[in-house]
């Protein structure tokens, strides 16, 4: 199976803004910092009543969102800036779904990867994702897939690829 795909800075915008939410470490930032600021107000000021204790646990949440946010804004902007298409990440790829791996190809670089290697594909309404590590993905759009056929079929593949390689 062959794609081609033109990635584009809304690819790694998306793609960003999908796993600001959902990976193990803005989980932990996000619980990290929510500890330090609920830790930073009881040492400020003592909670004596339940709506107090509440609020500062409300409070540290609401500054723990805050900072992911913070903090997901100036990843988009650091991965923006630094993903050209003559790094390989913006601009025109192949994909293949090889029996020995799944390989990238851009005008300037060459993977391929072997099955063992990779983590579980992700799907969303937008892209295919292949995971070659927690923070290393290939975004496959949707439009690159000719219909929805053809996107099913190489999820298929991809999920029976690495079935067990987690």
């Amino acid at each position: 199976m062959r794609l081609h795909a033109d990635i584009t800075r809304a690819d790694i915008v998306r793609l960003n803004l999908y796993m600001l939410f959902r990976s193990r470490g803005s989980i932990a930032v996000f619980l990290a910092l929510a500890a330090v600021i609920f830790a930073l107000g009881l040492a400020a000021n003592w909670p004596t009543t339940t709506t107090a204790w509440v609020s500062a646990g409300v409070g540290s949440l609401l500054g723990a969102f805050a900072g992911l946010l913070v903090g997901g804004a100036i990843s988009v902007v650091w991965v923006l800036a630094s993903s050209t298409e003559k790094g390989g990440v913006l601009g025109a790829h192949t994909y293949e779904v090889l029996p020995e791996g799944f390989r990238e190809r851009t005008a300037h670089n060459e993977s391929l990867y072997k099955w063992p290697s990779l983590l579980t594909p992700i799907r969303t309404k937008s892209f295919l994702l292949v995971r070659v590590n927690s923070f290393l993905f290939h975004v496959l759009p949707r439009r690159a897939f000719a219909d929805q056929a053809e996107y099913e079929a190489v999820w298929q593949e991809l999920i029976s690829r690495t079935a067990g390689v987690a």
